[in-house]
């Protein structure tokens, strides 16, 4: 068999056989980049997904009577973790006021999460995401 090489632009498909039925597996960093790897579960290929980070704002806060803000931690392991993890942020964030850099912020982090545990649907229809 052949070693080949494909790449595809969409998030989350395989570059391979551009199917939506991955496992995902490790993320890091390098440089000036996040990667997320993932199996394809239809034909078996090992993709790496790649995301640029980029510098968008500094949001200052500070602790005065009407701005407590503190960002709230999550520990996220597996499905039920993630699903809590949004339920979690809908109530912290009604409660909050945050800018639209924020709200963008949290929509990519808890995107990435519905992604990786298979939730994004259900978090969009739950208006987490």
């Amino acid at each position: 068999m052949a070693d080949i090489e494909k790449h595809s632009t969409t998030e989350g498909e395989c570059a391979i056989c551009h199917s939506e039925n991955i496992e995902w597996g490790d993320s890091g960093m390098v440089d000036m980049n996040y990667y997320f790897e993932f199996s394809c579960q239809d034909c078996g290929a090992q993709n790496t997904e790649w995301h640029e980070l980029k510098f968008v704002e500094v949001v200052g806060h500070g602790e005065t009577e009407d701005n407590n803000y503190k960002k709230p931690e999550f520990k996220v392991t597996d499905k039920a973790s993630a699903r809590d993890m949004g339920i979690e942020y809908q109530l912290w964030a009604s409660e909050q006021n945050l800018s639209y850099g924020e709200l963008i912020e949290w929509t990519e982090y808890l995107t990435k999460i519905a992604k990786r545990y298979g939730l994004l649907k259900e978090f969009r229809e739950e208006g987490i995401i």
